[in-house]
């Protein structure tokens, strides 16, 4: 992907924080600049907590067997991907120990101190937890941490170096004759959730575990970046936050922007084409926002109703006109195969992405295949399938490229050849793309 190796760890970083809050001394071990001996080398802590998502199935294995069998860890594991499938990693796997769904600070700082008591561990105390009890596996009770008493998240904690990720960015900038005028970009995250995947609603595609949203408070947010600007000189700041227009939480960041003068670093933010309005882009420009990924995903309005995105194309067009009349970037993403899709609806995606590069300037363009990841709808609904339950539920291995083949099968009206056809119009709309983001899918995604 362009932006391939840019951008820190952020779910270690806030842990690690943490837990160095607390006492702790932390390394994070980031396998996006590791290669898998290089990270079984490093390994020297009694606990090592790790990440896992649908990608690093294959490595994953072979770091915590190793670190459990050979170096006598106590393995935690965490991340989004583990949420949902928490039961099935620990039934899977016995070199893992224990899981953490949902937050992990709290309960890593828990579970930490527990392990370190020399009596019995009163481990059902700590929330979020997933353990072994006897030949029972136990879900203790979920937690939510309060985003506000959440440390400034260091960006060289546990080891970290940002030059290393900025260099990547430098080196593909100029590899790839990128169009970008900033030198120092980096990532952040304000806000956990999306005020439309409340409850049981969302996007049939999205996996995004919180379902309800939660804020770091402005004054956080306006610390962190002034922090990267002051002791990193960063110049650009991606915040990854599922939706940041939330006007209510704009208005107060835009009144601390204001009384302290501002910051020079420009930003890049997710919102909904539903949220962006004259009041919002307003806020916007006062904080230096330059670009806006928008989810647009189809140009069918009955395929976006049928994916729980019920917003109109004079939504999206609206949207992006504004954004182009106030001179801001549109980075925009699609998702190819969703429920109800046919070749007419994939065309009007089409035509829908050609309108939309002639209203605006448009940035990273995103063309995915809807993959149905634990956690989301659009994964509920395969596993409902007779023949399914066995591969979705009692496994957290799985073949991406035959999740997508299979979803496309069941719940479009593409026919035979449907995944070839849609992998064709991805390829054609990234080759007319001003910049195109194609996904990097790594062999370890292919377990045996």
């Amino acid at each position: 992907m362009p932006e391939d190796k840019w951008y820190m760890p952020l779910n270690l970083i806030w842990i690690a924080s943490y837990l160095e809050k607390h006492g702790y001394s932390v390394e994070i071990l980031d396998g996006q600049h590791l290669g898998v001996e290089d990270i079984k080398n490093k390994i020297t802590s009694k606990i090592i907590g790790i990440s896992l998502d649908v990608l690093s199935v294959k490595s994953f294995n072979e770091i915590v067997n190793y670190a459990r069998t050979e170096k006598g860890c106590t393995v935690v594991v965490g991340g989004q991907y583990a949420t949902p499938l928490a039961q099935q990693i620990l039934e899977c796997n016995p070199s893992v120990d224990y899981v953490i769904r949902y937050d992990g600070e709290e309960a890593f700082l828990k579970l930490i101190r527990e392990l370190e008591t020399p009596h019995r561990r009163k481990l059902s105390n700590i929330p979020n937890l997933t353990w072994r009890d006897n030949e029972s596996i136990r879900l203790n009770n979920i937690k939510d941490v309060n985003l506000w008493t959440l440390p400034l998240p260091k960006r060289d904690v546990g080891g970290l170096d940002i030059d290393q990720y900025i260099a990547c960015y430098q080196r593909t900038k100029s590899r790839e004759n990128l169009p970008f005028e900033y030198d120092r970009p980096t990532n952040a995250f304000s806000i956990k959730g999306c005020p439309r995947r409340i409850g049981e609603k969302g996007c049939s595609f999205c996996s995004r575990i919180d379902t309800h949203v939660r804020f770091k408070s402005p004054r956080q947010t306006f610390n962190e970046f002034r922090y990267l600007e002051e002791e990193f000189s960063v110049d650009y700041i991606s915040d990854f936050s599922d939706n940041w227009v939330i006007p209510s939480w704009l208005k107060q960041l835009v009144s601390i922007y204001e009384n302290a003068g501002g910051l020079r670093s420009k930003l890049r933010i997710y919102a909904d084409p539903r949220d962006i309005n004259e009041y919002t882009i307003g806020l916007l420009e006062t904080l230096g926002v330059d670009t806006v990924l928008l989810g647009i995903e189809s140009g069918d309005e009955n395929v976006l109703r049928n994916n729980g995105k019920n917003m109109s194309i004079n939504d999206t067009m609206r949207a992006v006109t504004l954004l182009g009349s106030r001179d801001m970037k549109v980075s925009d993403a699609y998702v190819l195969g969703l429920i109800g899709e046919t070749k007419e609806s994939v065309n009007k995606t089409v035509r829908l992405a050609k309108r939309i590069r002639e209203a605006c300037s448009t940035e990273i363009s995103y063309w995915n295949i809807l993959t149905p990841l634990p956690g989301s709808k659009a994964w509920k609904l395969l596993s409902d399938i007779n023949g399914f339950s066995n591969t979705c539920l009692n496994s957290y291995k799985f073949n991406t490229v035959h999740l997508e083949k299979e979803f496309i099968r069941h719940f479009t009206k593409l026919g035979q050849g449907g995944y070839e056809f849609l992998m064709e119009v991805r390829e054609q709309m990234l080759e007319e793309a001003c910049i195109p983001s194609r996904e990097f899918i790594p062999i370890t995604n292919q377990p045996a």
